[in-house]
């Protein structure tokens, strides 16, 4: 059934939301239902066959600003480490055929999921990541203030390519809780077209180094799990055709069975940087800019875990050791 029929004629839908339940107003041309809101679609050359966020059990805020925006740069906050690994900020505009703001990533009721692809553009050890988000709840932006009794709760974890690119395949590392992710409010906000404004929130974390290499691509999942009433949602972010870097392409388990699937294929990208230690192997908390013995006993008492000279996100071991000296004297 389409979305569309679920408003009636005084243009009131009723959102089917677990732990929310509420019936809101909404715009006329504006649908809410499974955490979506749509407003009129632009035309952005999204290829045949992959989904704009009307397929299944719908999990996005999906919005159009009107008329089609004129694409630009209206307001950006950056991540405020390199993102020298990949980098593309939301620009507070929809992207994709449906016109999506943010997709829904919270394990708080039914897991709808996100994985973003990334093209890398350097190689080394990824261990800084930034994001960007909002809340949706009763009150449509219920992140105006610090979400209270849900609280933050983040997992990242990284995928390698598979299916030709389509799909996310193995782990590649993860999962890694990163915890509240230090969330700032960027002062930006995005408004759907229904005039409904969702305040934008800019997330930081750290992890044990993931290492990548330049011109792969790799899939990075990031949720939530917010505990009570109002569930987070990823912000979307520029395609490289729309002057980002993003490649056109993400999947969003709309099935919520923990399975991505070539059916949930989306052509939005998703806020996302991540960037690199220069010299991973400098693991002893020193930055000294040098591998030597103090590494070496740092690596040798972390053994076995996720720690900070764990270079390749499966926990210290002979590789992590080998890689140590293979590496060792002055970072380049």
């Amino acid at each position: 059934m389409l979305l569309n029929s679920l408003m009636n004629r005084a243009g009131v839908v009723t959102l089917s939301l677990p732990a929310i339940g509420s019936t809101l107003p909404a715009a006329p041309g504006e649908v809410l239902s499974h955490q979506k809101i749509s407003g009129p679609e632009r035309d952005t050359g999204a290829s045949p066959g992959r989904s704009s966020g009307f397929v299944g059990m719908a999990c996005a805020m999906v919005v159009g600003m009107g008329a089609s925006p004129a694409w630009g740069l209206p307001g950006v906050v950056a991540c405020p480490l390199a993102g020298d690994a990949y980098s593309n900020p939301p620009d507070q505009l929809p992207h994709g055929a449906g016109s999506s703001i943010a997709f829904r990533s919270d394990t708080n009721g039914p897991d709808f999921l996100v994985v973003e692809s990334a093209d890398i553009a350097a190689t080394g050890g990824v261990t800084g990541v930034c994001w960007w988000g909002m809340y949706l709840g009763p009150r449509f932006d219920c992140g105006a203030v610090m979400p209270g009794d849900d609280g933050n709760s983040f997992t990242i974890n990284y995928y390698n390519n598979d299916a030709g690119g389509m799909l996310p395949g193995s782990v590649r590392a993860g999962p890694f809780a990163v915890g509240d992710g230090s969330p700032t409010q960027t002062g930006l906000t995005v408004t759907s077209s229904g005039g409904n404004v969702f305040t934008q929130w800019l997330y930081v974390a750290s992890h044990p180094t993931v290492q990548v290499t330049a011109g792969e691509k790799l899939w990075v999942e990031i949720f939530n799990n917010t505990t009570a009433d109002c569930i987070w949602f990823w912000e979307t972010a520029p395609t490289m055709a729309e002057g980002g870097a993003g490649d056109g392409m993400s999947v969003v388990d709309l099935n919520a069975n923990g399975v991505y699937e070539l059916d949930e294929v989306q052509d939005v990208d998703f806020g996302l940087s991540l960037s690199l230690d220069v010299c991973p192997w400098d693991c002893d908390g020193g930055n000294d800019g040098l591998v030597s013995i103090n590494d070496f006993l740092k690596l040798l008492a972390q053994w076995g875990t996720l720690n900070t000279c764990d270079f390749d996100g499966g926990g210290v071991g002979i590789t992590d050791f080998l890689a140590l000296l293979g590496n060792w004297g002055p970072c380049p």
